[in-house]
């Protein structure tokens, strides 16, 4: 049997660790009490899964949204706004190049102003969608 040194073993685990592909997942953060995205991960609620992977239907149970989080926000996927929690009919898209991330953090975007947006008023689940 052979027998590694501690000093072998952290640093062949280092290097395995470097050598890993490093996986970011998105994350949504919902806003239904501010009208901005304020301190990270404070949102309402938040949800999130692996990175450019769909996710099934997020439902959530606020009367209006009125700002949107999202990080690691991969260029083939688009957050789907539904009506209902079965995400049958779609209220609004929302896509990167519609609502660009902040030219201070590429992986960040808010998307606010939303309270009074007449296509989100029954919005009630969402699904992030990537082709």
């Amino acid at each position: 049997m052979v027998t590694l040194s501690k000093p072998t073993f952290v640093t062949m685990a280092l290097i395995a660790s470097l050598l890993a592909p490093q996986v970011h997942g998105w994350s949504v953060g919902l806003w239904s009490t501010a009208n901005s995205c304020g301190q990270s991960g404070a949102a309402d609620t938040t949800r999130g899964g692996d990175s450019a992977v769909s996710s099934s239907c997020q439902g959530f149970g606020f009367n209006e949204i009125q700002a949107i989080e999202v990080t690691d926000w991969a260029d083939n996927c688009k957050i789907v706004a539904y009506d209902s929690w079965s995400c049958d009919n779609v209220l609004e898209e929302f896509t990167k190049d519609k609502y660009p991330p902040s030219q201070a953090d590429p992986n960040w975007t808010c998307i606010n102003n939303l309270r009074n947006h007449e296509n989100l008023v029954n919005w009630q689940a969402f699904k992030y969608e990537c082709a």
